[in-house]
């Protein structure tokens, strides 16, 4: 069956406020994507693309409230961000990180 039978599971692994000899054990574990939620930590344990230690065979998720200043930093480094809720944080996604994926935030 496909995802929508329920067949598939992806696991999202939330590495928030653990070291990065956690993200080191979980990728050797099988575990592929990760979740972080604090933009200056993401930034401190995931090089961007094409600096030494970037994991390529780990897809990072941006999963907490998300400043527009912030965006910058995260270039190179995400490749979903999840949680966007308002439109000038989509414009900021837009301008320094297009074609990332986005989960948009509906209340």
């Amino acid at each position: 069956m496909d995802a929508a039978g329920g067949q598939h599971v992806d696991i999202l692994a939330v590495t928030k406020s653990f070291p990065v000899q956690v993200v080191a054990a979980a990728r050797q574990a099988g575990l592929r994507r990760v979740g972080e939620s604090y933009a200056q930590e993401l930034v401190d344990k995931f090089p961007a693309a094409g600096q030494p230690g970037h994991l390529d065979d780990v897809e990072v998720n941006f999963i907490g409230h998300l400043q527009t200043n912030k965006v910058r930093s995260l270039v190179g480094r995400v490749q979903r961000v999840c949680s966007v809720d308002r439109p000038s944080l989509i414009a900021e996604l837009a301008k320094r990180m297009p074609g990332t994926s986005v989960l948009i935030q509906v209340n």
